[in-house]
């Protein structure tokens, strides 16, 4: 039968919840073990009581973890007869074939990989917002985790907040909160299952001063129409853009442009060419041209 520790542990989760009854209706096994004790590390995951022996139960099967390293241990011989018995005697009865996916799934699952998944829509947010918030949680196979307690606690320079998220199934939880102060923010998720802490995540965020303008950043058609309209332009949308572009006319047009000065207007042009003229006439002079 499974202990309270296995009943959480991925190995003995099934698509339906299995019962008492459907454990007992398992055909015996084979096992030599008689006295097993469990290092402290070690998660005994199910319980099997020997034949012909009135004792305790003893450790049947048990899940441990050294550093990367994963083991699953089954204390028994001819686990066969669970799936090829069954078949005949129990169809419905899938026990067999889901401790086995999901002792697979357990064992090859990577080891630095969260159980759970805090998300929100972007790192920075501005003052006044109501932020959403979602968890994804996950078994350590990587199926989503539904029924769980999961709470949400906002950690600042003030006093921590939390809420409790609502579940919405496929093992996402959701809330909302609102942040008013600016600054660096943490949150930190926990989710428990029967009164036990399964997993945790933080995520840092940082709120910044509210801006009007950016409350609202989506299109405003009707204002870009009315500027449009008052400035002699047009409001092109982008996907008539390219119809936009081919209705104009981009052939090469000549500009001419004339300029007229008169020089005699101009004094720094008159004082020049007075300069010259007296030069010339000084040098005429010196010359005996004159």
């Amino acid at each position: 039968m499974p202990t309270a520790q296995g009943l959480l542990h991925p190995v003995l989760q099934s698509e339906g919840e299995a019962t008492p009854a459907q454990w007992a209706d398992l055909p015996p096994v084979f096992s030599t073990f008689r006295e097993v004790v469990p290092a402290p590390h070690v998660q005994v995951l199910a319980e099997a009581k020997l034949s012909g022996r009135e004792s305790t139960p003893v450790p049947f099967l048990t899940a441990s973890r050294a550093g990367k390293r994963r083991t699953i241990t089954v204390f028994a011989a001819g686990l066969w007869r669970w799936h090829l018995m069954m078949k005949n005697i129990e169809p419905e009865n899938s026990l067999y074939a889901d401790i086995v996916l999901n002792a697979v799934r357990w064992l090859v699952s990577a080891e630095d990989s969260k159980l759970l998944r805090i998300k929100m829509p972007g790192e920075v947010v501005r003052a006044g917002e109501t932020i959403p918030f979602t968890v994804q949680a996950y078994f350590e196979d990587f199926r989503p985790r539904d029924n769980l307690h999961v709470t949400l606690t906002l950690i600042s320079e003030g006093e921590p907040r939390s809420i409790s998220l609502q579940g919405a199934g496929n093992g996402q939880y959701r809330g909302t909160m609102q942040v008013i102060g600016e600054g660096d923010y943490r949150v930190l998720a926990r989710a428990e299952a029967g009164g036990q802490r399964v997993a945790a995540d933080t995520l840092a965020f940082s709120v910044v001063p509210f801006q009007l303008e950016f409350r609202d950043t989506r299109a405003n058609p009707a204002l870009l129409r009315s500027i449009a309209r008052q400035s002699g332009g047009r409001l092109v949308h982008a996907d008539s853009l390219q119809q936009w572009l081919q209705e104009q006319d981009f052939s090469p047009r000549l500009v001419r442009e004339e300029r007229s000065y008169a020089l005699w207007r101009v004094w720094p042009v008159l004082a020049l060419l007075i300069l010259t003229l007296s030069v010339e006439w000084f040098i005429r002079k010196k010359k005996g041209m004159l």
